[in-house]
């Protein structure tokens, strides 16, 4: 499948792809750990499938050009076939178990994140939504790492087609050259700091470095380099590797990624032979190397495994959910594998394409169908939603209402509040509207962080209050009066009501509560004593013994996304909360 470099690449093929495979062992291990929440640096395993996957590009490339028979469709066209069925199953799996046990907002995102998978955009999707992979919620999304995915094939198409174009252009091969201006590039656009952190993790354009110093690896003379030496540096970027990717000594990204992708392509040049175990035996060696072997098999299945293990059964990380999902994985990745090769043994090109794109148009219609539907597929009344009530943006628009509210004062007759923040803010303001308060009021609400360029309305505002989803207040409060000004402390019930839905049948349903991390009691006492009665306390009026509420008095979820609040929880909150501030005079 993959071209030689040099004789010593030929002879030594089998003992190379076995390094390769150990590893890629290595690599999907961290990242399998990394998702679980026991590995902080196991995600640098996909830098490794990066340079990996340029390696064997250009191999394959080379051979292609001096047979003179490289066509980039034809190329496209087989990483595709390679990637979709999988992605295909994985994706209707998701889509049947998230029926069962999934709240609407979330199964609405996996609708979503289905559609964008499966048209290998779900790195796109989550660089305008997420914007962060290591916010807490991508652990209960199942097709998050399909952005993975998404990004490998946009740089096969990008330089499978710049390289074929060049030489058409160009009439001989200047692949090398090609590749190193791209590196060059993609280097200088990862290091630019107008540049946002997502966008670098998210988008081709800032990857394709890695991809391409692999693949770069190709044209080095490895073949002249001294055994002894090439054998102390490779196991040294080796046992680098190892250490970064399982150390727990949290590295930033900017730097992590640079530094494993120099790592991994000194291993790839230093002829790393198979029969060097590095002390631990060649059977042992031969078993580490197997999940390299299946890495694609175990990246699919283990996220999928993982999030509906935390969204549905494990609360936390524990031996228990590793071992479902070790176990699980390797079943999935069995299973998945005799299906595959079936696949292969029985179709031809064409007949896998219009097999995969008929799936893809299924599924995606599906997908569509519920995402217009808001996830919705039975009614659920702890939400006070109902199925023949179901429209788009349903989950968000009521936090959203303030926004309306962004107006200058213009009743004299009412009490003039002034609300400013992120959509933290805007619950608290939802708070006064349903308080017993609210027709006294005239709320105005300012989204951001500093309503210097509104002093109109602190001016004429009688109260301000601000709100964000943070514990570390920004210096343009300083500048408010502080007569007039309240700080509206943080919340949070969960990471997912997913856990708390489960066990929607049994008795104790409403009674559930959620542990509150220590850090955040402390973080709220804190300012509790500085702000005194300025300080609204959202989370002590519904906290018991470090445990929050889930639902409210009338058995009501309060927040639908652990963060933001339903009507019901608002109208909770105007009725536990000391709002007695709004009728002193």
């Amino acid at each position: 499948m993959y071209s030689v470099v040099s004789t010593s690449y030929k002879e030594n093929m089998k003992e190379r792809n076995k390094s390769m495979d150990y590893m890629k062992s290595l690599a999907i291990i961290g990242v399998l750990l990394f998702h679980v929440g026991i590995m902080t640096n196991g995600y640098l395993g996909v830098e490794i499938f990066f340079v990996i996957s340029g390696f064997l590009f250009a191999k394959s490339h080379r051979d292609s050009i001096q047979r003179d028979e490289f066509k980039p469709f034809s190329f496209v066209a087989k990483r595709l076939l390679t990637f979709w069925p999988m992605v295909l199953v994985a994706s209707a799996v998701a889509l049947v178990i998230g029926y069962f046990v999934m709240l609407p907002d979330d199964y609405e995102n996996l609708a979503e994140s289905v559609i964008a998978s499966d048209f290998f955009a779900n790195n796109v999707l989550q660089a305008i939504t997420i914007k962060n992979y290591w916010a807490i919620v991508n652990t209960y999304k199942p097709l998050m790492h399909t952005w993975y995915i998404g990004v490998l094939l946009q740089i096969y198409v990008f330089v499978a087609f710049v390289l074929w174009g060049c030489r058409k252009i160009l009439k001989r091969d200047k692949s090398k050259l090609i590749l190193v201006i791209i590196t060059l590039m993609s280097l200088l656009l990862y290091f630019l700091p107008i540049i946002t952190a997502s966008d670098k993790f998210y988008y081709f354009q800032y990857r394709l470095y890695e991809f391409t110093a692999g693949a770069l690896i190709v044209y080095l003379p490895c073949e002249n380099l001294d055994k002894t030496k090439g054998k102390l540096f490779g196991s040294i970027a080796l046992f680098s590797n190892v250490f970064i990717l399982f150390c727990g000594y949290s590295i930033p990204n900017l730097l992590a990624v640079p530094i494993v992708t120099v790592l991994i392509c000194v291993f790839l040049a230093t002829h790393t032979q198979t029969n060097e175990n590095y002390g631990i035996g060649e059977k042992a060696y031969s078993i580490l190397s197997l999940p390299g072997k299946h890495s694609y098999d175990i990246y699919i299945w283990h996220q999928l495994i993982i999030a509906f293990s935390y969204y549905a059964v494990f609360q936390t990380v524990c031996i228990q959910l590793v071992l479902v999902v070790i176990v699980l994985t390797v079943v999935m990745s069995i299973l998945s594998s005799i299906l595959m090769n079936k696949l292969k043994a029985h179709s031809s090109m064409i007949l896998k394409f219009l097999m995969n794109a008929a799936v893809t148009a299924v599924l995606c219609g599906i997908s569509m169908f519920l995402y217009l539907h808001a996830g919705v597929v039975r009614d659920v009344p702890e939400l006070n939603i109902d199925m023949n009530n179901v429209h788009r943006n349903m989950h968000a628009e009521y936090c959203d209402i303030p926004y309306s509210w962004d107006n200058d004062f213009s009743d004299q007759s009412k009490k003039h509040i002034l609300v400013f923040g992120d959509s933290f803010g805007r619950d608290f303001a939802n708070i006064l509207n349903e308080s017993d308060y609210s027709e006294l009021l005239e709320i105005s609400y300012i989204y951001g962080y500093d309503c210097s360029s509104e002093m109109d309305r602190v001016n004429e505002a009688d109260l301000i209050f601000f709100g964000f989803n943070g514990w570390n207040l920004p210096d343009t409060i300083k500048d408010l009066p502080k007569d007039k000004l309240y700080i509206v402390g943080n919340k949070g019930y969960g990471n997912s009501n997913g856990i708390i839905y489960a066990k929607r049948f049994s008795k104790d349903y409403f009674d559930q509560t959620v542990v509150m991390t220590d850090e955040d009691i402390l973080n709220n006492n804190a300012l509790k004593g500085i702000y005194g009665n300025r300080y609204i306390d959202m989370m002590g009026p519904v906290l018991t013994d470090n445990r929050i509420s889930v639902f409210t008095d009338d058995n009501f979820y309060i927040s639908q996304d652990c963060k933001h609040l339903t009507q019901k929880g608002a109208q909770f909150y105007s009725r536990i909360l000391d709002l007695s501030m709004l009728s002193q005079e």
